[in-house]
């Protein structure tokens, strides 16, 4: 019996080559999109649970709290938590602190080589009993007790002693011996923090019981089935009893949540969201929901012409339970195939997906086994709501009715058809709305005017000290490309150090958390940052030094001042004695952006402190770049001879602020544009379908009198009308999407009624195109051919 019902559908497949491609194709890219955003999505739900016991492990952080109730929610906390955890919190059973490199390149030299290696980490020497590693060389215990060691990555180990043993081997970072004692495997992607070298913390010094800090994280593995209220009421209590007077409010965040739902100031690497996992999720069932009702549509479509197959083998003895299992069997073969497609094309797109996505996923895994189940099981649902309609409809036929020329295609199954069809549409349009809004709000986070000229501004990361600033001064000042150079200790769109200032004559403890710079004379100038008031720094003016201060428009909003604000005092900070150390405002700037878009722009304050800028900043005006560098390089060479050349073009740093949007931007468009065409390749069937049915009533007309434009309007009309319809429904469900997704931005743009309308015509267009192609080549057609017969 199987073998007899196998042969009916391969040879009802071959009979109806041009549909079943047609379907073949749909559900294949339909089934192919979805395993493809659900790969993605899992891969984002995947991080840090790699860790053993990764559901005990919780990072503490806090909020730092103004005297008018403000809050900055920060990651990082002071060293001296984490030992006064431990001891006096029954619920910890290991606490670790981690401090990164917070930008900062080390310099590793071996045998004459010299690399920069930012990916560098201190940790205290129980690390591996709270992050399971996996050791290639050396074992966990006892890797990090001496504070010349230094654990090293697979990929280190490698890139250093090449095959050899790395165990006991000695590299020199910042120009001090490591020996190292451990090479684990590599970091893998999905964790929110990633490091090649780890060394024991213990090499800055006595930390433990430094409460003000704020450069450390901590991690704390709990004993099983701790409450977490309490315990978050115990850590901050510890900080009261050791903080006087403090005010910033502790609480700690589960480690398999820190990747998708934190979003704290001194991330250590640029975090996803779970806004932007919904959306795929939601994305993945509308493309899966497009390719099933394509697929729907055209087997309910085709399944009319089959009643009079229906009635010739019930006349011939079939019953009807033989019936709907061979219309099943189709459907499920048909889905079988495509699966097995859909997985081929997501393995050879991979590649390509993951250099998009920024991803390392991979199909064929044991971790995928199941996705792989899920996914064919979901499929297979599919196939079998798609052969229902025929299975249990068709064989429900009277012989004497379909043997007498019934025509199946009743008011119910034109209702569905059209339904599903106006569905598809609904998903393809609003999608389009999605697009067109993230391009113009990427656009404008591209284009926005941060307060500062980012273009052309040129970043060297701690070129030379302070002996050297004159030398470098004059070297640069000679090349014609360079029109002024400035330094920093910060860098602009990475990260910068806070501090709380105070109005004078406010009480200690009410000031304001103040991001700032340490400068020289020349930053504000090459940055481009626009004076509103007074002056910046200048050589003339000896008291800048030790007494001057430079705030942006915030900070003196915050700070509760009035103008003029030039001359008055704030509190900067407090001697030995506790005595306070004020400063007066001798310039305010126009608010600039030095971080993400998403944040809305902060208090900032400038300090003169030549000696600690480190970071030079070139201000560039020439139309060959490479020239240019290849001119700084060489300075770089003569002055900085020990370290390779290094350096960062400001637009490109704030582009990297924003990369996790572009990548959403183009996923989203891929994924728009597959809907959009499996949409289009239903219609474009579903259309063919009906002219192939009408074709001797296009005939007769014709040789009435109808023209080619009445025959396409006639062929056309319905179709055009449900499109129509589509875009009424899908514009204010997609401007209600939207809007909330531009609320997480601090800047966005509003969605416009252009955007929308674009959406709606090109939905509108796609749609008159593929059902008018059709339509007008029925039209053109020789009656004669299809009158002939008759």
């Amino acid at each position: 019996m199987l073998k007899h019902y196998l042969k009916i559908a391969i040879r009802n497949f071959l009979k109806n080559r041009a549909s079943s491609m047609v379907n073949f194709a749909g559900l294949s890219v339909g089934l192919a999109c979805c395993l493809l955003i659900v790969l993605f999505v899992l891969d984002e739900l995947s991080y840090d649970r790699h860790y053993a016991q990764s559901d005990r492990i919780h990072r503490v952080v806090k909020d730092f709290v103004d005297a008018d109730g403000g809050r900055i929610p920060d990651a990082t906390t002071p060293p001296a938590l984490a030992p006064a955890m431990l001891a006096s919190i029954p619920e910890v059973e290991e606490v670790v602190r981690l401090f990164p490199s917070w930008g900062r390149a080390y310099l590793v030299e071996f045998e004459g080589e010299r690399y920069y290696e930012s990916e560098f980490g201190l940790v205290d020497s129980n690390f591996f009993a709270v992050f399971s590693q996996t050791f290639l060389e050396g074992a966990p215990g006892g890797a990090l007790n001496e504070k010349n060691e230094v654990v090293l990555t697979a990929a280190m180990a490698k890139k250093y002693f090449g095959g050899e043993p790395a165990l006991g081997r000695q590299l020199t970072i910042n120009g001090n011996p490591y020996q190292v004692s451990a090479v684990i495997e590599d970091m893998p992607e999905n964790s929110h923090f990633k490091f090649d070298f780890l060394g024991p913390i213990s090499r800055i010094g006595n930390i433990d019981g430094n409460w003000g800090f704020y450069n450390f994280y901590t991690y704390a593995r709990l004993r099983e089935k701790a409450d977490i209220a309490a315990l978050e009421e115990k850590v901050q209590q510890v900080y009261e009893e050791n903080v006087e007077g403090g005010r910033n409010d502790f609480y700690t965040q589960p480690l398999t949540d820190i990747h998708l739902h934190s979003h704290l100031k001194w991330e250590m690497r640029p975090n996803g969201d779970i806004s932007y996992v919904f959306i795929f999720l939601s994305v993945a069932f509308m493309v899966l929901f497009v390719a099933g009702a394509n697929y729907v549509n055209l087997t309910t479509a085709r399944s009319a012409t089959r009643a009079r197959e229906v009635g010739v083998r019930k006349v011939s003895g079939a019953r009807r339970k033989a019936l709907a299992g061979q219309f099943l069997l189709e459907s499920a073969l048909t889905v079988l195939i495509c699966c097995v497609v859909a997985a081929i094309l997501v393995e050879s797109t991979l590649p390509a997906f993951n250099r998009l996505t920024g991803k390392s996923i991979t199909l064929l895994s044991a971790e995928n086994t199941g996705l792989m189940v899920a996914i064919f099981l979901a499929a297979g649902l599919v196939g079998v709501l798609a052969g229902l309609y025929p299975a249990f409809y068709l064989s429900s036929f009277q012989p004497s009715r379909v043997l007498k020329s019934f025509r199946a295609s009743g008011r119910e199954q034109g209702l569905l058809r059209r339904g599903l069809v106006a569905f598809q549409f609904v998903v393809a349009i609003g999608l389009i709305v999605g697009v067109i809004v993230a391009a113009q709000q990427l656009h404008y986070m591209e284009n926005k005017d941060l307060g500062f000229r980012k273009e052309g501004l040129l970043l060297l990361p701690r070129a030379g000290g302070a002996q050297q600033a004159a030398a470098w001064r004059e070297a640069l000042g000679k090349l014609p490309e360079v029109r002024s150079v400035g330094a920093s200790s910060s860098v602009l769109g990475g990260l910068n150090w806070t501090t709380d200032i105070t109005r004078k004559g406010q009480a200690q403890g009410e000031g304001i958390l103040t991001g700032f710079a340490l400068t020289d004379y020349n930053f504000i100038q090459t940055a481009g940052i626009e004076m509103l008031e007074g002056r910046a720094f200048a050589p003339a003016h000896a008291a800048d030094t030790s007494a001057s201060i430079i705030l942006n428009e915030k900070a003196v909003q915050l700070l509760g001042l009035t103008p003029p604000y030039v001359g008055k005092e704030v509190q900067w900070s407090a001697t030995s004695d506790g005595e306070p150390v004020y400063r007066r405002i001798v310039g305010v700037t126009r608010n600039f952006h030095f971080a993400s878009l998403r944040e809305a722009v902060g208090p900032f304050a400038f300090i003169l402190a030549p000696q600690q800028a480190r970071n030079k900043y070139l201000r560039l005006e020439t139309d060959d770049y490479q020239q240019t560098l290849a001119s700084i390089s060489a300075i770089w060479a003569r002055l900085e001879p020990s370290r390779p050349f290094d350096h960062i073009f400001i637009d490109d740093n704030f582009g990297q602020l924003h990369a996790g949007d572009a990548r959403f931007l183009k996923v989203i468009t891929l994924f728009t544009l597959f809907a959009l065409g499996i949409a289009c390749l239903g219609l474009f069937a579903l259309v063919s379908f009906t002219i192939e049915r009408r074709v001797k009533e296009i005939g007769v007309r014709k040789v009435l009198g109808a023209t080619v434009a009445n025959i396409v309007v006639l062929l056309s009309r319905e179709y055009i009308r449900l499109v129509a319809f589509s875009c009424l429904a899908a514009i204010p469900l997609a401007w209600w999407a939207m809007s909330r997704w531009l609320s997480n931005f601090a800047y966005s743009v509003d969605v416009s009624w252009w955007a929308l309308a674009v959406a709606g015509l090109a939905g509108l267009g796609i749609a008159l195109a593929t059902v008018s192609l059709q339509s007008a080549k029925a039209a053109m057609a020789n009656p004669a051919e299809a009158l002939k017969y008759e």
